[in-house]
Order: C-alpha cells, then sequence, then structure tokens
C-alpha cells in the first residue's frame, strides 16, 4: 500500500467555443492535460467556463457579455479551440502515453463553418471505422482553418481545433 495518497495535477485550460449561436471564451480547471481530453473523459455533459465572454464573434466585442461563469452543454458545442497562455499553457505530452498517428488532411462541414486540417488515425486505420466506431464525442483537427460559410472575412488558422463529431455534416478527402 501506498503511504503517501498521490495529488492530481490541476491545469487550466484557456479556449473558446462555437456553438450554434454564439462564442463564449474563458477558461477552465481540470485535471487532463488536453482539451480534448476534457470535453471527451471529465466534461462530457457540460462545461463549466470562468471569466467568459459571450459573442458573435470569436475574440470580438461586439455585443458581448463578460460573465463571471458560463455553464456550457458539450452536446451544443460545434468546435472548440484551445488558446496557450504562457505561464498556463499545457506541457508537452508524456512520451510514455503518446500513441504514433498518421494525418489525414479532410475538409469538415460543422454547422455554419468548414473545418479544413489533419485528422490522425493510427497507422492500419481506415477513415470510416475511426469516424463510426469510436465513442468520444470530439475529435481534434491539426493545423487547422476554420471558415465561416456565413462571412467570409471570418477565417481562423489554428494549431488544433477540437470538433463535435455530432455536428459534422459532411467529410471531404483532400
Amino acid at each position: 500500500m501506498l503511504d503517501k495518497q498521490s495529488t492530481l495535477q490541476k491545469h487550466v485550460v484557456h479556449l473558446y467555443v462555437a456553438t450554434g449561436s454564439r462564442w463564449v471564451s474563458g477558461h477552465f480547471t481540470t485535471n487532463h492535460r488536453r482539451l480534448i481530453y476534457c470535453l471527451n473523459r471529465e466534461h462530457r455533459d457540460m462545461l463549466l467556463i470562468e471569466d467568459a465572454v459571450v459573442g458573435n464573434r470569436p475574440g470580438v466585442r461586439d455585443s458581448s457579455a463578460e460573465l463571471r461563469v458560463a455553464y456550457v452543454s458539450t452536446s451544443r458545442i460545434l468546435f472548440a479551440v484551445p488558446v496557450e497562455k504562457a505561464r498556463d499553457s499545457s506541457p508537452p505530452p508524456d512520451p510514455l502515453l503518446w500513441v504514433e498517428k498518421r494525418p489525414r488532411p479532410l475538409v469538415l462541414g460543422v454547422g455554419r463553418y468548414e473545418i479544413a486540417g489533419d485528422v490522425f488515425l493510427l497507422p492500419e486505420a481506415d477513415l470510416t471505422p475511426s469516424f463510426v466506431l469510436t465513442g468520444d464525442r470530439f475529435i481534434a483537427v491539426g493545423d487547422a482553418l476554420i471558415k465561416s460559410l456565413d462571412d467570409p472575412s471570418l477565417v481562423q488558422e489554428q494549431a488544433v481545433v477540437t470538433v463535435n463529431r455530432e455536428h459534422i455534416s459532411y467529410i471531404l478527402r483532400t
């Protein structure tokens, strides 16, 4: 038996999320190091975002409301983007837990957005079973380009975007 209890390290994750009609940005505290683990494991139903800003566009103070906290249903999230903060940024992945994967360039239709980037699959995995058989709600898209289908001026490049699989309306191989 262990004499000392192991303590879980807490991580602050800064992010913004796109829902069907609004953007929410802020941060939350979690035991997980990566946003996708938080959304698929610890915060499967509801996400409590602290120091929240709710608005019509990401990072733009248009008709935004600042709130102490905002509860966001994860089923309503189209996609979420982690925002790196120098002092609170996630540490690099643990090399003992890392699994080798290969990138697969795709374009995903998600709500009123199109997200182009790399979905990472196991070397022996094919695209269809990977998307159909997994139990995870969210998937990671690397080197992502997010385009609004309603507003051509809203284009973003992100290192990673966490996409809600339930809101994907089409997948195009590139």
